[in-house]
This record gives structure tokens, sequence and C-alpha cells, in this order.
């Protein structure tokens, strides 16, 4: 599986993982004669497998975004100074500012970056935002998350059926071979 289908996966266990804490939420406290204690503890073995897949998910993703760590690193930080740039205040020149009492006054601002700079530089910024992102899509859909060497064939059976939605509490359809090509590189 490339790291760009692992992520995909990665999102919707996560949504997976949100979906069942809202039914425990839901159904956690009933009135007795309506508690179902048998879905009770599937909802929560589901919870705790879809949490144990979610996060064996994300630490292969982790290791295998280690050599473009710094690329992603990069783009947050990009993100983050461009997020800055555009809640700078940029007033420049004269200001006419009214007070309470009806009288007003003429202030004078400076800025150092005018709202010109601050557009050209949010355009300089996420020009840096896309060119490292296609770098970073490049590396995700031709990088495995499989070690090749040694690799289970039947690799993240649970996984392998989240994604194909054929998993339920107790394990993965008998089917879900059909499903296979869909993991190959």
């Amino acid at each position: 599986m490339k790291i760009a289908k692992a992520l995909k996966l990665k999102n919707r266990l996560a949504g997976e993982l949100n979906r069942i804490k809202g039914l425990i939420e839901r159904e956690n406290s009933r009135l007795e004669k309506s508690f179902d204690s048998e879905k009770m503890e599937n909802l929560s073995k589901s919870f705790y497998e879809t949490k144990a897949n979610l996060i064996q998910l994300k630490a292969k993703i982790q290791m295998k975004t280690a050599p473009i760590a710094e690329k992603l690193i990069a783009m947050a930080e990009a993100k983050d100074e461009m997020k800055f740039f555009q809640s700078l205040p940029t007033t420049d020149g004269e200001v006419e500012k009214s007070h309470y009492s009806g009288e007003s006054k003429i202030l004078v601002y400076k800025a150092h970056y005018t709202q010109n700079d601050v557009d050209n530089k949010v355009i300089e910024i996420q020009a840096q935002i896309d060119a490292l992102q296609d770098e970073i899509d490049e590396y995700n859909a031709s990088t495995s998350i499989l070690d090749r060497q040694g690799a289970d064939p039947d690799y993240n059976y649970k996984l392998q059926c989240q994604i194909a939605q054929d998993y339920v509490v107790d394990g993965c359809s008998s089917d879900w071979k059909i499903q296979k090509d869909y993991f190959r590189d």
C-alpha cells in the first residue's frame, strides 16, 4: 500500500473511531429496560480494535515518511508563516478615528509591511507550499508502507478489511481476498 493510500485509510479509520465514540457516548447510559450490554461490549471492542489499527497505521506512515520529514515540517512552518502575515495589521498613512464624544482625530500610522507587501509575501509563501506539496505527493504516491523483504502477504488483515468496508466487530468477511488487488503496489 502506497503512503498516499495509507493516508486516506488513516483518515477513514479516524472517522470510524469518531463514529464509534459518538455511538458509545449516545448508548453509554440508558434506561435499564433499553440498555443493551452486548451492544456496548461490541462497541467497546470495535473502539479498541479500530484505535489499535489507527495507531499501527500512523506508526507505519511516520516511519516511512521520515525521509521527507524536513519537507513536512517546512510545509507546516510555511503555512504558519502565511497565517502570520495574513493576520498582520497593515494600516499605513492617515486614518480618521471617531470617538464616542463625537470628536474625531487624524492619526498617522506607519506599517513596515504594507498590504501590498503582505499580499506579495502570501503569494511567495503559497508557491513554496505548492512546490513542497508536489514533492510530498510524489513521494507518497511512489513509496510503500510495506517492507517488501519478508512482508506478510496478509499484512494488516483488519486494515485491508477496513478500507474495503468489510470490517465487522468479529473480523472480516470471508470475501476480503477479492479486495486484495487494491492493496498491491
